[in-house]
């Protein structure tokens, strides 16, 4: 019994390991995109746009009512 609970305990924490993980690496590559798109297309109406538009709901709200 105490090696099973071990096990699930392990799993618990890789699990929570790959979680983050994951999340970081979304986080840097979605720096990196906007890196990118910054630097080919600078500062104009059209990204504003498409950064607009990629942005979540609550990130809007909160942009807007500032």
């Amino acid at each position: 019994m105490i090696n099973l609970l071990n096990l699930k305990t392990l799993d618990m924490r890789t699990s929570a390991f790959v979680l983050t993980a994951s999340s970081l690496v979304s986080a840097f590559l979605g720096l990196v995109r906007n890196r990118l798109l910054g630097n080919q297309f600078g500062a104009s109406g059209e990204t504003d746009v498409y950064f607009a538009a990629s942005m979540p709901a609550g990130e809007k709200k909160r942009h807007v009512s500032s």
